[in-house]
Protein backbone atom coordinates (compact mmCIF):
# COMPACT_ATOMS: atom_id res chain seq x y z
CA UNK A 1 0.00 0.00 0.00
CA UNK A 2 1.16 3.61 -0.90
CA UNK A 3 3.08 5.23 2.83
CA UNK A 4 0.07 6.71 5.59
CA UNK A 5 2.60 8.22 7.17
CA UNK A 6 3.30 10.73 3.68
CA UNK A 7 -0.51 11.36 2.37
CA UNK A 8 -0.29 12.68 -0.98
CA UNK A 9 -3.27 15.51 0.38
CA UNK A 10 -4.02 17.85 3.32
CA UNK A 11 -0.70 17.33 4.80
CA UNK A 12 2.08 19.69 5.53
CA UNK A 13 5.18 17.57 4.78
CA UNK A 14 8.86 17.83 3.70
CA UNK A 15 9.82 15.70 0.68
CA UNK A 16 13.43 15.13 1.54
CA UNK A 17 13.64 12.25 3.28
CA UNK A 18 17.19 10.96 3.34
CA UNK A 19 19.63 13.52 3.54
CA UNK A 20 22.71 10.93 1.80
CA UNK A 21 23.92 6.95 1.78
CA UNK A 22 26.10 7.86 4.40
CA UNK A 23 23.06 9.13 7.13
CA UNK A 24 21.40 5.76 5.70
CA UNK A 25 24.51 3.58 6.35
CA UNK A 26 25.40 5.19 10.00
CA UNK A 27 21.80 4.23 11.08
CA UNK A 28 22.45 0.94 10.02
CA UNK A 29 20.08 0.88 7.03
CA UNK A 30 22.30 0.65 4.13
CA UNK A 31 22.93 -3.26 3.04
CA UNK A 32 25.31 -4.76 0.03
CA UNK A 33 26.51 -7.87 -1.35
CA UNK A 34 28.55 -9.18 -4.19
CA UNK A 35 29.99 -12.35 -5.26
CA UNK A 36 33.14 -13.45 -4.48
CA UNK A 37 35.89 -12.45 -7.03
CA UNK A 38 38.16 -14.25 -9.12
CA UNK A 39 40.93 -13.74 -11.50
CA UNK A 40 39.55 -16.31 -13.94
CA UNK A 41 37.16 -15.27 -16.80
CA UNK A 42 34.36 -17.06 -15.10
CA UNK A 43 31.50 -15.51 -13.16
CA UNK A 44 27.98 -16.76 -12.26
CA UNK A 45 26.00 -17.94 -15.01
CA UNK A 46 22.55 -16.88 -15.79
CA UNK A 47 20.10 -18.59 -18.50
CA UNK A 48 21.29 -19.03 -22.27
CA UNK A 49 18.73 -18.73 -25.50
CA UNK A 50 16.79 -15.91 -23.35
CA UNK A 51 15.32 -14.25 -26.50
CA UNK A 52 12.27 -11.98 -25.79
CA UNK A 53 10.47 -9.87 -22.84
CA UNK A 54 6.88 -10.81 -23.93
CA UNK A 55 4.10 -11.40 -22.25
CA UNK A 56 2.17 -13.78 -21.44
CA UNK A 57 5.79 -15.42 -20.89
CA UNK A 58 7.26 -18.01 -23.32
CA UNK A 59 10.04 -20.88 -22.21
CA UNK A 60 12.14 -18.38 -24.12
CA UNK A 61 10.62 -14.72 -22.20
CA UNK A 62 12.76 -12.96 -19.91
CA UNK A 63 9.80 -12.80 -17.31
CA UNK A 64 9.81 -16.58 -16.82
CA UNK A 65 13.79 -16.38 -16.21
CA UNK A 66 15.18 -13.63 -14.64
CA UNK A 67 19.04 -13.02 -13.96
CA UNK A 68 18.14 -11.51 -10.58
CA UNK A 69 15.38 -11.71 -8.08
CA UNK A 70 15.33 -9.78 -4.50
CA UNK A 71 12.40 -10.56 -1.86
CA UNK A 72 11.41 -8.51 0.57
CA UNK A 73 10.46 -11.57 2.81
CA UNK A 74 9.22 -9.22 5.32
CA UNK A 75 5.80 -9.90 7.35
CA UNK A 76 2.89 -7.30 5.69
CA UNK A 77 0.96 -7.35 8.74
CA UNK A 78 3.75 -6.36 10.96
CA UNK A 79 3.22 -2.37 11.68
CA UNK A 80 7.08 -2.18 11.60
CA UNK A 81 7.66 -4.06 8.84
CA UNK A 82 10.53 -2.91 6.74
CA UNK A 83 10.71 -1.98 2.90
CA UNK A 84 13.59 -2.48 0.52
CA UNK A 85 15.00 0.36 -1.62
CA UNK A 86 17.19 -0.33 -4.45
CA UNK A 87 20.07 2.09 -4.95
CA UNK A 88 22.28 0.41 -7.22
CA UNK A 89 22.89 -2.81 -9.09
CA UNK A 90 26.49 -3.66 -11.21
CA UNK A 91 27.21 -6.06 -13.32
CA UNK A 92 30.68 -7.21 -14.53
CA UNK A 93 30.51 -9.60 -18.02
CA UNK A 94 32.95 -12.43 -17.76
CA UNK A 95 31.42 -14.45 -20.42
CA UNK A 96 29.70 -12.52 -23.18
CA UNK A 97 26.40 -13.92 -24.46
CA UNK A 98 27.28 -15.44 -27.85
CA UNK A 99 25.78 -14.30 -30.86
CA UNK A 100 23.88 -11.32 -29.32
CA UNK A 101 24.16 -8.34 -30.77
CA UNK A 102 21.99 -6.29 -29.07
CA UNK A 103 21.52 -6.68 -25.66
CA UNK A 104 18.39 -5.39 -23.23
CA UNK A 105 17.14 -5.35 -19.90
CA UNK A 106 13.80 -5.06 -17.43
CA UNK A 107 12.94 -4.28 -14.20
CA UNK A 108 9.68 -5.26 -12.90
CA UNK A 109 7.81 -5.61 -9.76
CA UNK A 110 5.73 -8.10 -8.81
CA UNK A 111 3.21 -8.59 -5.30
CA UNK A 112 4.61 -12.12 -4.81
CA UNK A 113 7.83 -13.85 -3.87
CA UNK A 114 9.23 -15.14 -7.45
CA UNK A 115 11.77 -16.90 -6.80
CA UNK A 116 11.58 -21.02 -6.64
CA UNK A 117 15.29 -22.14 -7.05
CA UNK A 118 18.71 -21.86 -8.67
CA UNK A 119 21.34 -19.37 -8.62
CA UNK A 120 23.67 -17.86 -6.05
CA UNK A 121 22.43 -15.98 -2.91
CA UNK A 122 24.49 -13.05 -2.21
CA UNK A 123 25.21 -12.65 1.22
CA UNK A 124 23.56 -9.03 2.15
CA UNK A 125 26.15 -7.05 4.48
CA UNK A 126 25.48 -4.17 6.82
CA UNK A 127 28.12 -1.20 5.44
CA UNK A 128 28.10 -0.51 9.40
CA UNK A 129 30.23 -3.26 11.40
CA UNK A 130 28.59 -1.04 14.48
CA UNK A 131 24.97 -2.14 13.43
CA UNK A 132 23.82 -5.40 14.45
CA UNK A 133 20.67 -4.98 11.86
CA UNK A 134 20.51 -8.38 9.64
CA UNK A 135 19.01 -7.64 6.39
CA UNK A 136 15.17 -9.05 5.23
CA UNK A 137 15.65 -8.65 1.84
CA UNK A 138 17.13 -12.05 -0.25
CA UNK A 139 19.27 -11.35 -2.95
CA UNK A 140 19.63 -13.89 -5.98
CA UNK A 141 21.83 -14.34 -9.56
CA UNK A 142 22.10 -16.70 -11.84
CA UNK A 143 19.74 -19.57 -13.33
CA UNK A 144 16.95 -19.26 -11.68
CA UNK A 145 13.56 -20.73 -11.74
CA UNK A 146 10.37 -18.95 -10.81
CA UNK A 147 7.33 -20.09 -8.91
CA UNK A 148 5.05 -19.46 -11.74
CA UNK A 149 5.26 -19.24 -15.42
CA UNK A 150 2.98 -16.37 -15.00
CA UNK A 151 2.95 -13.18 -13.27
CA UNK A 152 0.71 -12.04 -11.25
CA UNK A 153 -2.04 -9.37 -12.59
CA UNK A 154 -0.50 -6.83 -10.06
CA UNK A 155 3.11 -6.75 -11.91
CA UNK A 156 4.63 -3.71 -12.98
CA UNK A 157 7.45 -3.01 -15.46
CA UNK A 158 9.31 -0.23 -14.26
CA UNK A 159 11.97 0.14 -16.64
CA UNK A 160 13.62 -1.54 -19.55
CA UNK A 161 15.72 -0.07 -22.25
CA UNK A 162 19.07 -1.55 -24.57
CA UNK A 163 22.57 -2.07 -23.23
CA UNK A 164 24.82 -2.40 -26.44
CA UNK A 165 24.06 -1.39 -29.67
CA UNK A 166 27.26 -3.72 -30.87
CA UNK A 167 27.98 -7.28 -29.37
CA UNK A 168 28.63 -7.28 -25.58
CA UNK A 169 32.46 -7.84 -24.67
CA UNK A 170 34.42 -8.94 -22.11
CA UNK A 171 34.49 -6.94 -18.77
CA UNK A 172 32.03 -4.50 -19.96
CA UNK A 173 30.21 -3.14 -16.83
CA UNK A 174 26.68 -2.59 -16.59
CA UNK A 175 25.70 0.03 -13.32
CA UNK A 176 21.81 1.12 -12.79
CA UNK A 177 21.09 3.62 -10.01
CA UNK A 178 17.77 3.84 -8.50
CA UNK A 179 16.26 7.18 -8.17
CA UNK A 180 19.55 8.95 -9.69
CA UNK A 181 19.04 12.37 -11.35
CA UNK A 182 19.64 12.77 -14.85
CA UNK A 183 20.13 10.16 -18.09
CA UNK A 184 23.56 10.09 -18.60
CA UNK A 185 24.81 6.87 -19.91
CA UNK A 186 28.51 6.75 -20.30
CA UNK A 187 30.82 5.15 -23.02
CA UNK A 188 27.39 3.81 -24.71
CA UNK A 189 27.06 1.86 -27.69
CA UNK A 190 30.78 1.52 -28.32
CA UNK A 191 32.42 -1.70 -29.64
CA UNK A 192 35.14 -1.91 -27.02
CA UNK A 193 35.02 -2.54 -23.28
CA UNK A 194 32.23 0.32 -21.83
CA UNK A 195 31.26 0.99 -18.45
CA UNK A 196 27.94 2.26 -18.91
CA UNK A 197 25.81 3.93 -16.09
CA UNK A 198 21.58 3.75 -16.70
CA UNK A 199 19.85 5.54 -14.46
CA UNK A 200 16.43 4.21 -13.58
CA UNK A 201 13.82 5.14 -11.36
CA UNK A 202 13.11 4.93 -8.19
CA UNK A 203 11.41 1.71 -6.79
CA UNK A 204 10.00 0.49 -3.77
CA UNK A 205 9.93 -3.19 -2.61
CA UNK A 206 7.36 -3.70 -0.28
CA UNK A 207 6.86 -6.89 2.35
CA UNK A 208 6.32 -9.42 0.02
CA UNK A 209 7.36 -8.12 -2.82
CA UNK A 210 9.95 -9.08 -5.27
CA UNK A 211 11.78 -6.86 -8.22
CA UNK A 212 13.68 -8.86 -10.39
CA UNK A 213 16.47 -7.98 -13.13
CA UNK A 214 15.53 -9.39 -17.05
CA UNK A 215 18.39 -9.42 -19.67
CA UNK A 216 17.88 -10.79 -23.45
CA UNK A 217 18.66 -10.64 -26.72
CA UNK A 218 16.74 -12.25 -29.89
CA UNK A 219 19.98 -13.88 -30.96
CA UNK A 220 21.13 -15.04 -27.29
CA UNK A 221 21.97 -18.51 -28.10
CA UNK A 222 23.19 -21.76 -25.85
CA UNK A 223 25.91 -20.57 -23.87
CA UNK A 224 24.97 -18.36 -21.22
CA UNK A 225 26.75 -15.46 -20.18
CA UNK A 226 28.69 -14.80 -17.02
CA UNK A 227 28.59 -11.94 -14.73
CA UNK A 228 29.95 -10.51 -11.54
CA UNK A 229 27.82 -8.68 -9.56
CA UNK A 230 27.16 -6.15 -6.79
CA UNK A 231 23.83 -5.14 -5.20
CA UNK A 232 23.04 -2.46 -2.64
CA UNK A 233 19.57 -1.67 -1.18
CA UNK A 234 18.64 0.50 2.06
CA UNK A 235 15.91 -1.42 4.51
CA UNK A 236 13.45 1.33 6.28
CA UNK A 237 10.32 1.41 7.65
CA UNK A 238 7.81 3.58 5.51
CA UNK A 239 7.51 7.02 6.81
CA UNK A 240 10.64 6.93 9.39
Amino acid sequence: MANPNFPTASAQKVSNLWNSDYALADEGSYFAGANAWTAAATGIVITASVADDALPAGATSAPNSPAMIIYNAENANNPNAVSIYPRYCKLTTKVIPLTTVTWYYAWRLDATNRYASGGTALTMNNVNPGSTRAAKGAVTFGVLAVTSTTVSSAHRLVSNGSLAGAAPVALDTYLWQFGAPGLAMDSARLATVKSMTVQVPPVVIPPGWSLQLELWGATYGATGAQYDVEWGHVERTPGL
